[in-house]
Order: C-alpha cells, then structure tokens, then sequence
C-alpha cells in the first residue's frame, strides 16, 4: 500500500493542478459567453475546450510514462528498491487516468454552467463502484495493480457519465478564439500556484518515505476519509453556489456579499455537528466497519489519530473554499494563488518540525495548521478588498454556534461512556449528537423557530 500511495500521488496532484483552476476560471466566462453569443457559437467554444483538455491530458500521460521510474525516484526516495519498481509499474496504469479525469474536468464545468449539479455529483459514486467491484473480482489475479487499474476505471465510468452534456461536438480547434486566449490568461496564474502549493502530498510521500513502513498508509487513509467528507460537504454547500455568486456579482455587489456571509455561516453551522461526531465516534466506527483482512486494531488507531489531526483541514478547506470561490466570482485567480504559495511554504516547514516531533502525526497537524493560517489570511484580503465581513452579518451568529457544539459533545460523551457502542448505538449517538445540537442552536437564537424548517430544507437539498 506504500508503494501504491507514493504511485498514486502524482496523477491526483496534477489532475487537480489543471481540473480546480479549470472548473473555477471557466464557468464565469461561460456564463458570460452563454448569455452574449449565439448557441451554435457557444458549441463551438465548448468543443473547443474539450478537444485542447483531451490532447493536452494525453500528451502529459506519454511524458509522465516515459519518465516514470525517474519520477518515482524523486517523489519518494527512502522507499527501498523493490518498493520502488512497483510503484513505478503501478504509475504506468495511472497515468492512463490522467486524460479522463482533465475532461471530466471540462464537463463538470458545463454542468454548472447550465446550474446542473446531479450528473457530477452522483458520477464519483459509479465511478467508485466499478473500482470496488474490480478490485472484489479483479484482487486474486492482479493483486496490488487491482487498486491501479480501478483508478483507471473510475476516471472512465465518471467521464462517460457526464458524455451527456455535450451534444453536437466538434473536433475541430480553433486557437483563434478570443474566449480561449482569455481563459488561459485566467488559468495560468492559478495553475502555476497550484502546480506547487497543491504539491503537499507529493512533499508528504518525500517525507514519510524515510519512516517506517506504513507511515505513508497511515497518513493517505487519514487524508482520503477526511477528504472525502470535505468534498461531500464541499459540493453540497459550497461548489452548487457557485454560478449563482458569479451571476451575483455581475449584478449586484451588496447582494453578492450578503451571499457569501450567508453561505459562510452555513458552512461553519453544518460542519460542526460532524467535527463533534468525529472526535466521539471516528475510533469505533473505524473498528467496526475496516477491521477485517490486513487491518489491524492497530492500525485503524493511528489512522483515527490521523483523522483528528486532520480537522483542521477538514474546517480549513471548506471555509477556505467559501473564501477562494469568492475571489472567483470577483474574476480574481491572482490573490488566491499568492496566498496559497505563501501558506504552502510556511506548511514545508511546519512539516518538517511536526514529523520530527510527532512523526506522521506531527504532518497532519502541519497540515491543518496552514490550511486554517490561509482561511485567516484570505479572509483579511477579503475584508480589505471588498469589507466583506462585520460582526452582526458574520462573526456574531458564527460565536452563537459554539455553545451548541459543546453541549452536543458533553451529550455525545456521555452517551459514549454509558453504552457499548456497536454499529447501532453508534449511528443512535451520532443522531443524538445532531439533534442536540439543532436544539441548542435554536435555543441560542442561531436562527428562529420558524426558520428551522426552512433552514433545513435549503442544508438538506443543497447536500
């Protein structure tokens, strides 16, 4: 699993180096071009897109395959040898995502363009299915390179879910296009930060490869449960609001920043009833659900301490993606890329200073840390920029949320302390947790009582 990690880093870094800012600088200007130009012109630009992501995500396949074991080399050099040819062989399967996932990428642009969010939302669970199911059927004849060739699978599933967007393609590219030259000058900057402050997990397999066997696990399990939650939670509330703060600002400043706060103080109410879940629960729910085959009670311990080391990424990446859609919408990619290298650089050096003290533990700290220094940075810019926040609008409901997150973990532990917890009583806590924690919020004035209904509704359709 080491080797499969270290293998892994590099395609998901670099899909995420081109398809974020893609997704982020493209749907304001395709909301634009879609209510000044003429449908068939606007086919055309969109063919466009998708023909210069596919040649460019095969090009930068061939280069990643012939270079491979080099690669390898440099992402992870403590690895022992043999270690290091299988995840050499195990990148030469995955670089055959990289192409599928860049045009996934352009698609899911669409969808929100047109303000489209089921397809891209629900694609990652099919996709997700056939590479278990490969993996279930597939494990006894390919063994390790299953998981390899299942990333491969997901990414085409994903993309041909999403094939229904596009109609009437063309593959002709036209370079000439004035909307292609402006999307790229968008891009560029932001892709550039990205191609090194999103490089951490590469900066974390260089580090961990010099600790024991496992570390490297130990860390990516802990940062792909804590991711998954974040994106859940992310396309719910954050990514569907998108278009709206793009069309937002184009029309109206005063309604645009009322819109953030708003979507800012959701944020911070729906995440904290899960960060308190996961501080009672996260332990036994790993042992009840991944305890089987090669998972150790061991080893599901120090991937639960991982998962709490990583709230702060958990918070700090929602929060900071309500942060940075915001510079989107504003039409500006060159602060937010500014404020990521700087942040990225300070988490180095927090990383080295945590795995010396806490080994891959201390990298996870490091990791929330920065995430939650570059919410407070950004949100300084922001406040500069645009007085986007105040007290009554955002601080003040923000502290009345507290003390209904503290009485629901006092409830929650005490729960935990009175019962046995299995699969059942496990999902009661969690409930009560919630519940609890709606009351008090009510209680608190965090909203009123004949806003409860409505609230509820607009959290549960926007997830």
């Amino acid at each position: 699993m080491d080797a499969f990690q270290t293998s892994v880093a590099l395609p998901m870094v670099l899909v995420t180096v081109i398809t974020g800012p893609l997704i982020f600088s493209l749907v304001p200007l395709l909301v634009e071009a879609k209510r000044k130009n003429a449908a068939t012109d606007f086919a055309q630009f969109r063919s466009n897109l998708v023909n210069l992501f596919a040649a460019g995500g095969m090009l930068l396949a061939a280069v990643i395959l012939a270079a491979s074991g080099l690669l390898v080399r440099l992402i992870a050099p403590g690895l022992d040898p043999g270690m290091r040819l299988l995840a050499t062989r195990l990148l030469r399967i995955e670089v055959l995502a990289i192409p599928l996932l860049i045009v996934g990428g352009v698609l899911i642009s669409f969808f929100y363009t047109e303000e489209k969010f089921y397809r891209p939302t629900i694609a990652p669970f099919f996709g997700s299915l056939a590479a278990i199911l490969l993996l279930i059927f597939g494990h006894r004849t390919l063994g390790i390179r299953a998981l390899a060739w299942g990333m491969v699978l997901n990414a085409l599933v994903q993309m041909l879910f999403m094939l229904g967007i596009i109609r009437n393609h063309s593959w002709r590219l036209d370079w000439r296009d004035a909307r292609i030259r402006k999307f790229v000058r968008r891009m560029l900057p932001l892709s550039g930060g990205n191609i090194y402050y999103k490089s951490d997990s590469l900066v974390d397999r260089f580090i961990l490869s010099f600790l024991p066997t496992g570390s490297i696990s130990y860390l990516a399990y802990g940062q792909r449960i804590t991711t998954i939650i974040g994106q859940v939670l992310g396309r719910g509330l954050v990514t569907t609001r998108f278009t709206e703060l793009s069309a937002k600002n184009l029309a109206d400043r005063n309604g645009f920043i009322e819109s953030v706060n708003r979507l800012f103080i959701r944020v911070n109410f729906v995440i904290m009833p899960i960060i308190v879940c996961l501080l009672l629960f996260i332990q036994p729910f790993l042992l009840i659900v991944f305890r089987r085959g090669a998972f150790s009670t061991d080893d599901l311990r120090r991937t639960a301490i991982v998962i709490i080391a990583f709230l702060g990424l958990l918070l700090g990446g929602l929060l900071g993606s309500v942060l940075a859609n915001t510079f989107y919408a504003l039409g500006d990619t060159k602060t937010v890329t500014l404020i990521g290298i700087s942040m990225f650089t300070v988490g180095i050096f927090l990383k080295i200073a945590g795995v010396l003290t806490f080994s891959y533990v201390g990298v996870a700290l490091a990791t929330s840390l920065y995430f939650m220094l570059a919410v407070v940075v950004e949100m300084a810019v922001l406040q500069k920029k645009i007085k986007l926040f105040s007290w009554r609008s955002t601080a003040a409901p923000i502290l009345k949320i507290l003390p209904p997150a503290l009485g629901a973990w006092g409830v929650g532990l005490t729960y935990k302390k009175l019962f046995r917890i299995g699969i059942f009583s496990l999902m009661g806590g969690a409930a009560l947790v919630i519940a609890v924690y709606i009351l008090l919020s009510w209680l608190f004035g965090v909203f009123k009582k004949n806003d409860l209904p409505v609230f509820l509704q607009k959290v549960i359709k926007a997830e």
